[in-house]
């Protein structure tokens, strides 16, 4: 029953493993359904629900995110997390402004559905900086444009996104007329996790629902004004779904701030990819050195002025990300020598 419950709650061969190696017992771990940073929903690998909170030694490190695999104990009723598991498919963002901090907002996932209303403009921009943002993180990323229903065409908008993103699964779905939701179900396995993003109002939480099949999710007002829709989910939470998997429903971003991996940027831009091999100079940086095969696409119309710059945007804040990066911790690994040259001066005194 335990090992039918760790694969259901998405344990891999390679957390099997490193429990086996490090003598952990399967009791003794669960995996987080819920967080709000001070309190945690666990699920065990016997299907007990656990309310959880981070032993004091994890404040100071690695807290837990929702989807994370931890080491817990538990006494009367609540559990006290102890570690952190090793994770793969860590879903984060840089912090919004100049600080390039990343925010990590969930762990452990496979797959992450970009959801794009089509009650609203459908923006390229946008989609790209999902997609290359998810892609960062080492995780495969889909669109999901959502509420279909409210389209007139949502095939045009599937097929314009198409082209700028080819190698992308995009589709349109509605929560209401049920479109597209059993093929849905039918690609998230047993063990699966896969995580909804995208914008306020966007349908998600009714995403959620028509998914599992019941309500699970508060749905919010959309303003007529503007299309903007109120932040109905306030908390990043994972269903174990009926059917097989487990989906995680997230608050809505405005934003998606780049990591600092230039090669995620140029994987969302294969096209320019491709032109930058016929550049007369390896290194050419596509700003007007002669012999460019992207500013020569550009002029004779054959690659879009308005992706060309999309592009240069999205490579710069890259770059600009990875250099606060480099700087951040150049900060740190200065102040870690002034300290031990500290404690040195002291000792000889």
């Amino acid at each position: 029953m335990q090992s039918n419950w760790f694969e259901r709650l998405g344990g891999t061969p390679a957390l099997a493993q490193f429990l086996s190696a490090e003598e952990i017992p399967l009791p003794a771990v669960a995996r987080v359904v819920a967080d709000t940073r001070e309190h945690y929903q666990l699920v065990d690998s016997a299907g007990r629900e656990w309310p959880a909170v981070p032993a004091g030694r994890l404040r100071k490190g690695t807290l837990p995110v929702t989807g994370d695999w931890v080491r817990f104990e538990s006494s009367e009723g609540l559990a006290r997390i102890l570690e952190v598991l090793p994770r793969h498919g860590v879903l984060q963002r840089s912090a919004v402004g100049t600080s390039g901090a990343a925010q990590v907002l969930a762990a452990n996932l496979d797959t992450v559905y970009i959801c794009l209303a089509l009650d609203r403009d459908v923006r390229e921009s946008v989609a790209l900086r999902f997609v290359t943002a998810v892609r960062a993180c080492g995780i495969e990323a889909a669109i999901l444009l959502t509420k279909a229903d409210l389209h007139p065409d949502p095939a045009e908008v599937v097929a314009a996104l198409s082209a700028a993103l080819p190698d992308v699964s995009i589709r349109a779905v509605s929560a209401m007329g049920g479109r597209g939701i059993e093929k849905l179900r039918a690609e998230v396995t047993n063990g699966c996790t896969v995580a909804f993003v995208g914008p306020s109002g966007a349908g998600k939480s009714s995403l959620v629902n028509a998914w599992i099949g019941e309500v699970q999710q508060e749905v919010g007002e959309v303003r007529a004004g503007d299309a903007k829709g109120r932040h109905t989910t306030t908390a990043r939470q994972l269903h174990i779904l009926p059917h097989s998997g487990l989906l995680l429903d997230t608050p809505g971003v405005r934003e998606f701030g780049l990591s600092s991996d230039t090669e995620a940027v140029a994987g969302s831009f294969s096209d320019i990819e491709d032109l930058s091999a016929e550049c007369r100079f390896r290194d050419c940086a596509h700003e007007g050195e002669p012999g460019c095969a992207v500013r020569r696409a550009v002029d004779e119309g054959t690659l879009a002025a308005e992706r060309y710059e999309a592009w240069q945007k999205l490579m710069r804040e890259s770059a600009f990300r990875e250099k606060q990066q480099s700087m951040t911790a150049a900060a740190i690994e200065k102040a870690r020598w002034k300290s031990v040259h500290k404690r040195k001066r002291d000792l000889d005194e």
